[in-house]
């Protein structure tokens, strides 16, 4: 009976135990086919809350509860917290289930890989704790708990819980709450009805629910994921930051902010005030002043980003600059400033959302959404724009990283947002000239002159600024030829406001044309053959985005022996749509034979409607460009 009685005793203990380390709540049984279709991983739970204290500290307190479903989820349930002097984390906790909600591994401090984000070109106090569970299982949740602090508040929390599109989400909350002698400011997307507000003592608490966001495929060439999904961004108006106190209410009040920060920082030492004022001595154009100027910043300046607690923020002193050498986006910035006042022109530090095709500033919501600064310089004929930090950057030109979107322009009594240079269909282009000597055995030596200007020359800008070598392998990936040799290559430029660059290549071209018998076939397209189809999408949702207008014209003339004559030249081919146009010419002259390409593609957002347009264009266009032309031997 004894035996019997531990037995039992020892039955039901294993059974609370087993009990007490599963919870249904992370089963991933549960989980709807709804949330799974198409979905990578589902957050079952994500807590948000945001405590602010006073104008300068807060608490942030994050509770995730995520089930991987692949391998690609994995990635959606990795822990990454940054700190640093301003930012602390004061506890991370967390604990692994398997599919059936059963615990099989609680994360210790000690799993946490803890780094700093320091690099060559960035100097910054920045650490970061992170941690991803190791495994070929699937599914199991993670679950884990983030305490952070704040001593010094420039920037509230954005709550975008649904990470990627393919992640669905169960359940979502934030809260925000503040003594109720302070404000903040929100801006909700894409969530209905406003949040629950109530009033407990001298606390108020916001909250934000949101339950059932099924994972989506995003379309391509449609707007911004943050567009599209649940968002709430929020600001402080009163702030305080290592003991500079700010509002931003307003761009303005912002704007007097930064003024604050760069204040009496824009004294040079005698010498370089000298040297500035010999450089332009004898000129009286602004503009070539300005370029003068900007030229002397590149050559005596490089680039190292500082992002040191103020430092993220404000700059160093002109003077520093001048005798180390060296500073970030803002030092450089201020610098130049510096040495345009000296010279009796007048320049604005301008804060910028700088990245290739990033998504815009939310201009009706000041805050700093920010991560660059630029020059301003308003002359009379125009307005200058100035890149501070690229020792190889054309003079007054912005290309994709900054140009076409708005910015925020600092000036002696606040700010106000200004628009940076739009490069137009005109200014994009590609123009190339080639020349090809083809033998009646189908071989070839071709010549090629290739000009890229605007935001074009912005995308080959790269391969000016490699090694010849680098350049060689560059051009060998980059043409689609099967059997060819590079014989020789030049790369010219011109910085100027739209600048340009030129290639020059040599090839020669080993069994080009296709030789049946008498016949030799050739596709007249050698170098800009379009690859590129839009993927089908059954029934489009969202609009059509297309940021950049461009003109690309090729011009490619065969000179070929008395041997050889043309069988069949294909007719001219003529696409035009609301998304751009494309033409195709086919002449004979005698020994010659000349094709001419122009494709031509707008800006602009089009209707979701129009997509099977959209993807017939660029269909059409990849057929036009494989066309093949017959050669024909005499007899």
């Amino acid at each position: 009976m004894k035996t019997k009685a531990l037995l039992l005793i020892a039955f039901v203990i294993s059974a609370r135990l087993a009990f007490a380390f599963t919870d249904v709540t992370y089963t991933a049984k549960t989980i709807s086919d709804d949330m799974k279709r198409k979905a990578d991983a589902v957050i079952r739970q994500y807590h948000t809350e945001f405590k602010i204290k006073s104008v300068s500290q807060a608490t942030l307190s994050t509770k995730l509860v995520i089930t991987v479903l692949n391998k690609e989820g994995q990635k959606f349930a990795a822990i990454y917290k940054d700190y640093d002097k301003q930012k602390k984390i004061v506890q991370i906790t967390g604990s692994i289930y398997d599919e059936n909600g059963t615990l099989i591994k609680k994360i210790k401090n000690k799993d946490l890989e803890d780094f700093s984000n320091y690099s060559n070109s960035l100097y910054q106090d920045t650490r970061a704790k992170y941690y991803q569970h190791p495994s070929n299982r699937f599914p199991y949740t993670v679950e884990y708990e983030v305490e952070e602090t704040f001593d010094g508040l420039l920037f509230y929390p954005t709550w975008h819980p649904q990470v990627s599109p393919a992640v669905s989400i169960e359940q979502a909350e934030f809260t925000v709450s503040l003594p109720t002698n302070l404000s903040f400011r929100y801006k909700e997307i894409n969530i209905e009805g406003e949040p629950q507000h109530l009033y407990d003592n001298a606390v108020q608490t916001y909250t934000w629910k949101i339950n059932g966001i099924e994972a989506f495929v995003q379309e391509p060439f449609g707007p911004f994921f943050s567009d599209l999904t649940p968002t709430v961004y929020t600001a402080p108006n009163d702030f305080e930051f290592e003991g500079y106190p700010g509002n931003m209410e307003t761009w303005n009040n912002l704007g007097k902010w930064i003024n604050t920060l760069n204040s009496g920082r824009d004294i040079l030492p005698e010498t370089t005030r000298n040297d500035i004022t010999r450089l332009v001595n004898d000129i009286t154009d602004k503009e070539e002043i300005t370029r003068k100027v900007y030229q002397y910043v590149q050559s005596k300046t490089r680039y190292v980003s500082v992002q040191l607690g103020i430092g993220g923020f404000q700059p160093f002193s002109a003077e520093t600059v001048a005798q180390v050498g060296y500073g970030d986006c803002k030092a450089l910035t201020n610098y130049t400033k510096a040495l345009l006042k000296t010279v009796g022109i007048d320049a604005y530090y301008t804060l910028v959302r700088a990245g290739a095709n990033r998504q815009p500033i939310r201009n009706d919501f000041p805050s700093l959404q920010f991560n660059h600064v630029i020059l301003c310089v308003p002359i009379k004929e125009d307005t200058i724009w100035l890149e501070c930090t690229d020792q190889e950057n054309p003079f007054g030109f912005l290309g994709n990283y900054t140009g076409n979107r708005d910015v925020l322009v600092v000036n002696e009594n606040g700010a106000q947002v200004a628009r940076t240079p739009a490069y137009g269909r005109d200014q994009n282009n590609i123009n190339r000239k080639i020349k090809i000597d083809l033998d009646e055995s189908g071989n070839g030596h071709a010549s090629s002159r290739t000009v890229f200007n605007g935001l074009k020359y912005d995308e080959v800008q790269w391969i000016l600024r490699e090694t010849t070598e680098n350049q060689k392998k560059s051009i060998y990936a980059r043409i689609n030829i099967p059997s060819f040799e590079l014989k020789s290559f030049a790369f010219s430029t011109e910085k100027n406001i739209i600048p340009s660059a030129t290639e020059k290549l040599e090839l020669v071209l080993k069994n080009y044309a296709n030789v049946s018998g008498k016949r030799l076939f050739i596709c007249p397209n050698l170098l800009n053959k379009n690859t590129f189809v839009p993927k089908s999408i059954s029934e489009r949702k969202t609009p059509i985005l297309i940021p950049e207008p461009s003109i690309e014209t090729d011009t490619v003339i065969y000179t070929i022996p008395d041997s050889l004559h043309p069988e069949f030249l294909p007719e001219a081919i003529q696409i035009s749509t609301g998304f751009g146009t494309y033409e195709a010419q086919f002449q004979y002259e005698q020994g010659l034979i000349i094709y001419i390409r122009k494709m031509s593609v707008k800006k602009g957002v089009f209707p979701p409607e129009t997509y099977e347009e959209f993807q017939r264009f660029y269909t059409e266009i990849k057929k036009a460009d494989e066309i093949k032309l017959v050669l024909k031997k005499s007899t």
